[in-house]
């Protein structure tokens, strides 16, 4: 029996994009309260995580186009509700409102007719509670390793007067799966 085909609404796809290209115009709060010149988008940030999902997925053993779609949806609501600052270094200093981001997500897929996205976003948020995935803990510390591969750009072209060490210490406190260490440790090597 052959699959059938979904047919999307073009007008809901065009409302999604619009959603979506809110992502590239949303700067990450991080940089800001560092003052970094031109710093970088919420949509540079999640292209930096699904790239690194994409190529890591395989050595994790995990399913790679699971891992990318997670990659690809886990920062979507900051397009309409903000990048929120929730750490800095080892220490956590504000909170996600998940009730809203959820609610926010759910009606997003709904009207983009593709509601079966819905629980690959949701599976990445639950790192922060108890009922964690492997992906969603993967993807978590994913993330931080693409926040330190910004920072290190950003210190090499010298784009600050001072080192990123906040990012640093936050990925480092945070990246406890045994290849992704690696990486980031590789990446600790090139600082100046």
């Amino acid at each position: 029996m052959a699959m059938r085909k979904k047919i999307l609404d073009p007008k809901r796809v065009a409302n999604f994009m619009i959603k979506a290209g809110r992502l590239k115009w949303l700067r990450r709060s991080g940089w800001i309260r560092e003052k970094v010149p031109e710093p970088e988008s919420v949509a540079e940030h999640t292209f930096r995580i699904a790239l690194l999902a994409r190529i890591v997925a395989q050595s994790l053993n995990l399913d790679t186009a699971k891992l990318t779609a997670m990659a690809i949806f886990h920062d979507l609501a900051e397009g309409m509700l903000g990048d929120p600052v929730t750490e800095r270094g080892k220490k956590q200093v504000g909170e996600h409102d998940w009730n809203k981001e959820k609610k926010v997500m759910k009606k997003t897929f709904s009207d983009l007719g593709m509601a079966e996205l819905y629980p690959l976003w949701e599976e990445n948020i639950l790192e922060n509670g108890i009922h964690a995935t492997e992906y969603s803990k993967i993807l978590y510390e994913i993330g931080k390793i693409a926040t330190v591969w910004q920072a290190l750009e950003y210190e090499m072209i010298d784009i600050t007067d001072r080192k990123l060490n906040e990012f640093w210490e936050n990925a480092d406190y945070h990246v406890k799966n045994k290849f992704l260490r690696q990486i980031l440790n590789e990446l600790m090597k090139m600082r100046k």
